[in-house]
């Protein structure tokens, strides 16, 4: 991702190294929220509805695999997952640190 009023790249652990955040905590908060998605979908599933099934031992829940994120204005900070059939969907996960 880039900086668009520098246009220089930025990273995530460079926002998290600014922030002074430990990657373990921001994994910690991933696998918290993504577990937790699952469990809804989990859910929504038993009332008959099809879903897709999250790896959630997959390295891409891991700060270092992070490819899609956005940093507010304000600091806000959204690490976001895509996921399903096709590299072309809507569902996704959002977490926000």
């Amino acid at each position: 991702s880039a900086n668009l009023k520098t246009g220089k790249e930025v990273t995530l652990q460079d926002i998290i190294n600014k922030r002074g955040l430990e990657s373990s905590a921001i994994d910690a908060k991933i696998k918290e929220t993504v577990q937790e998605a699952a469990k809804e979908a989990e859910s929504v599933a038993k009332t008959g509805y099809d879903i897709y099934k999250r790896k959630l031992d997959s390295e891409i829940y891991l700060v270092e695999n992070v490819t899609n994120f956005i940093q507010g204005p304000k600091g806000e900070l959204f690490i976001i997952y895509d996921y399903g059939e096709t590299n072309n969907t809507s569902e996704m996960d959002v977490i926000e640190i």
